[in-house]
């Protein structure tokens, strides 16, 4: 390739740019057999591949479902009232908050099982992420408590058997 340049002292002047010739390239071999067949293979190999990793994915999201609100089972993410001290009896789990417990009955086994859970909670688990708050009225009434994430113990004198509203986010 040459390219032409205007010099102000000697007028034109041609330069020579190399040019680069290109590498041969290793032969590639032809495909064996019918070539629409072998595009159907590649194509039916592709898909076998992304289904194969798109079963993957789904099996694994399948495990980081969200908690079931309010089944006895206090599972992480939930926040739990108990009915009996030292985390004994029947567990009545929160995954989302609940204004009035007046209306809700502990679901788990062991002692208290059908019992309503306002007023009736002796002890608590939070195994969710955020700090859970606690009222003795409902609809976020009366003395405000609050727990931590990852805290669990029994009701202080003011809050056993006293809650009757539960928020995972501060009601007032």
């Amino acid at each position: 390739m040459t390219c032409t340049s205007q010099s102000a002292r000697t007028g034109p002047t041609r330069h020579t740019v190399p040019t680069r010739t290109p590498l041969p390239l290793a032969p590639v071999p032809a495909p064996k057999g019918n070539g629409m067949q072998s595009t159907l293979v590649r194509r039916a190999i592709s898909t076998a591949i992304a289904l194969t990793a798109l079963g993957a994915g789904v099996l694994a999201c399948g495990g980081t479902a969200a908690a079931a609100n309010k089944d006895g089972e206090l599972e992480y993410r939930e926040f739990g009232l108990f009915y009996n001290s030292s985390l004994m009896g029947s567990v009545f789990d929160l995954y989302l908050a609940d204004s009035n417990l007046a209306d809700d009955r502990f679901p788990g086994y062991g002692s208290g099982q059908g019992e309503i859970v306002d007023n009736n909670a002796a002890s608590y688990f939070n195994r969710d992420r955020v700090v859970w708050f606690v009222y003795t009225g409902s609809y976020a009434g009366g003395i405000e408590g609050s727990i931590p994430a990852g805290y669990y113990g029994n009701a202080s004198l003011t809050f056993k058997n006293q809650v009757s509203s539960a928020y995972h986010y501060k009601a007032r």
